[in-house]
């Protein structure tokens, strides 16, 4: 094999496949520290495991992880929008509730101002009358509707 470059090798093949194996394990080493799992260490009295069984096992198992992962994501992403429109609908119900009192405040006081013999044109048409009493002191105000 001297004559061939080192990834033409027979071994190469077997060399790949490890170190996809040891990125894998790495990986799982990684998601396992954010979630908080210790990893314990093989025990001796364990039988060996097949180099092809492990590979499709930790295949399998890395589309599986990868595919949480995503769920959880998007998950995360969904809930974090559903807070967004709580506190939303949270604040508009504040403002609403708050703008109702206060016209309902500005109502009561239209109402307070109407049913007194004052309006907004009463000061207005009292002086109207006044100078047309002093105008024109023997006509009658009785003219006047208000």
């Amino acid at each position: 094999n001297a004559d061939k470059s080192p990834f033409q090798r027979t071994y190469a093949a077997q060399i790949k496949r490890c170190a996809e194996m040891a990125r894998k394990l790495r990986f799982f080493k990684e998601q396992m520290s954010k979630a908080g799992i210790l990893v314990s260490p093989m025990q001796s009295t364990e039988t060996p495991l097949d180099f092809d069984d492990m590979e499709v096992k930790l295949g399998e198992l890395e589309a599986e992880l990868t595919e949480v992962n995503a769920n959880d994501e998007k998950l995360q992403r969904a809930h974090n929008e559903l807070l967004e429109y709580s506190t939303v609908l949270q604040k508009a119900g504040e403002f609403f509730y708050s703008a109702q009192r206060s016209a309902a405040a500005q109502h009561r006081q239209m109402e307070a101002n109407q049913s007194g013999e004052t309006s907004l044109e009463s000061p207005l048409l009292e002086q109207v009358k006044i100078l047309f009493q002093k105008k024109h002191p023997a006509l009658p105000c009785s003219i006047f509707p208000y």
